[in-house]
């Protein structure tokens, strides 16, 4: 039974980094659908291993690597080779240089996420955040010129690594009043966008999360 348990949250982690590489193959193949469709089973199956984990009661150091590892594969290198098939590559060596910044920045923070205990919030924006951009890059058929998405690519990258925190909703009642009001703004805008433009509704919702970070830090000063 316990190797039974042992099994499954490993294969659910590897699942993980399986999707990652599915999505790679279907974007070199220009198969994006099926490419940022791997990308959200890869997200789903990396919030469920660590809760099937703790819910088994099968954490360990093991676990942590291998899922960090699975996680540099779906949330740097996949949504790296889709942003630059579709957007980047137009930019020539440029478009190299911010899918490498992009890689870079998730491995970084992946790493410094493993050695930083910081508890309610996250210590620069999760990388998962990076495949939704990529995903809603995709699903929402969003036309923008080339430089336009290598630098919002840039800025993300950037903000994976930075100090500024931004909250985990799986902590809402840790959260500070100005953060819930700032989440209750998200939450009207997000709910606008499913009424008047429900394909970018991702893209909306990735951004409203982005902005209310400094938001609170700078304007709340909490």
């Amino acid at each position: 039974m316990l190797l039974l348990k042992k099994s499954f949250v490993t294969g659910m982690t590897l699942l993980n980094a399986m999707c990652g590489s599915l999505a790679i193959l279907f974007a070199f193949s220009g198969d994006y659908r099926y490419s940022s469709l791997m990308l959200v089973i890869a997200v789903l199956a990396d919030q469920l291993d660590g809760q099937f984990a703790r819910m088994l009661e099968q954490t360990s150091d093991i676990g942590k690597e291998l899922d960090s590892l699975s996680d540099a594969i779906s949330f740097g290198v996949a949504p790296m080779v889709l942003i630059y098939n579709i957007y980047l590559e137009t930019l020539g060596f440029a478009g190299i240089a911010i899918g490498l910044v992009l890689v870079s920045c998730s491995v970084y923070r992946l790493a410094k996420f493993n050695v930083i205990n910081v508890k309610g919030h996250f210590l620069g924006i999760p990388t998962p955040v990076i495949a939704g951009f990529a995903i809603a890059l995709v699903y929402g058929n969003i036309a923008m010129p080339a430089i336009c998405v290598g630098l919002m690519t840039i800025v993300l990258s950037l903000l994976m690594i930075s100090n500024i925190r931004f909250y985990n909703f799986k902590n809402y009642r840790s959260l500070k009043n100005g953060e819930k009001v700032i989440i209750s703004i998200e939450a009207i805008v997000v709910i606008l966008g499913l009424f008047f433009c429900p394909d970018n509704l991702l893209i909306l919702g990735i951004a409203a999360y982005v902005v209310s970070a400094p938001v609170v830090c700078f304007v709340l000063r909490e």
